[in-house]
């Protein structure tokens, strides 16, 4: 992925990844993609075992990618056997307290997508139940706004402070 050059670039770049990865989602939705399989053919047992494959998906794509930010978090600590572990180390504690914030809100805010995901549902379903599906495009753009609002509110709050922490460090570093 390229990089930005600018003061937010951090910022710029994930809420990017996050929009393009929604925007997805609501294109999906809007344009009534049909599954892969057809499931107005399935058994009752088949669309169990296709929701099950769908969110199972989900979890594996989540666990992985804590797994990754793991992986490269530890990777970045520095070996005590380097001439230069002290400083390293200090820049590494500094790196620590950047992303803790950072995992605090990441988990409140898949939480909070989740609950308006459910409403979603919840609100899609009774209006093709109740209404045929009148008011779906106006359910849509309303799950839209409010994840645009979290993603804005939240996130938006933590990379401002991120970017000052990394401005701090670059000054006692430079």
């Amino acid at each position: 992925m390229a990089q930005r050059n600018t003061s937010g670039g951090t910022r710029t770049i994930t809420e990017d990844n996050m929009r393009q990865k929604f925007k997805t989602l609501v294109l999906k939705l809007k344009q009534g993609a049909s599954p892969a399989r057809d499931t107005a053919a399935m058994s009752n047992d088949e669309l169990d075992a296709y929701i099950d494959q769908m969110l199972h998906d989900i979890h594996v794509m989540l666990v992985d990618k804590t797994v990754d930010l793991r992986t490269r978090i530890k990777q970045a600590r520095p070996s005590p056997d380097d001439p230069q572990y002290n400083a390293k180390m200090q820049a590494y504690l500094n790196l620590l307290k950047i992303v803790e914030p950072l995992f605090k809100e990441m988990q409140n805010s898949f939480g909070e997508v989740l609950d308006h995901f459910h409403q979603f549902i919840n609100d899609v379903w009774k209006d093709v139940t109740k209404n045929k599906g009148k008011n779906t495009d106006a359910i849509l753009d309303r799950y839209t706004q409010q994840i645009n609002k979290c993603m804005n509110n939240k996130w938006g709050q933590y990379f401002k402070e991120i970017e000052g922490r990394i401005a701090e460090i670059k000054r006692i570093h430079a």
